[in-house]
């Protein structure tokens, strides 16, 4: 993950051919974006968001392991961070298809995962029958 002009983070490493796999350019959120900028060593650009000294950390599965056992956490995978994003973002009303772009997924992968966090989930039908 790259961190791209002031407000964006790119998850397509350098060089990478862009693909299917869902790794959008996104805008950073501002509460995220503060822990960055005092995380950040260089000033200005941030870099790698996941980084030591700069460089690119390539796996991060042993050190978020070791995160979540000195946290207490069990069966924590960093996909479970995406999944609670998504189900935050599903469950403060935005739109699946923008919820689609801000992830990656596809409209009907994002609606199977994430539509019945959403508030107005049946609620057209629940009306239908009203």
């Amino acid at each position: 993950m790259r961190e791209q002009g002031s407000d964006l983070i790119d998850f397509n490493p350098p060089g990478r051919k862009r693909t299917s796999k869902g790794r959008p350019i996104i805008p950073i959120p501002v509460g995220l974006r503060w822990f960055l900028e005092r995380a950040s060593l260089r000033g200005g650009e941030l870099g790698y968001v996941i980084n030591r000294d700069g460089e690119r950390i390539a796996d991060i599965k042993r050190a978020f392991a070791s995160a979540c056992k000195t946290a207490g956490l069990g069966d924590v995978r960093p996909h479970t961070l995406r999944h609670t994003a998504g189900t935050w973002i599903a469950q403060r009303g935005v739109p699946m298809w923008e919820t689609a772009g801000y992830l990656g997924h596809s409209h009907e992968r994002t609606a199977e995962l994430y539509n019945h966090h959403h508030p107005d989930h049946l609620s057209r039908t629940r009306d239908a029958l009203d």
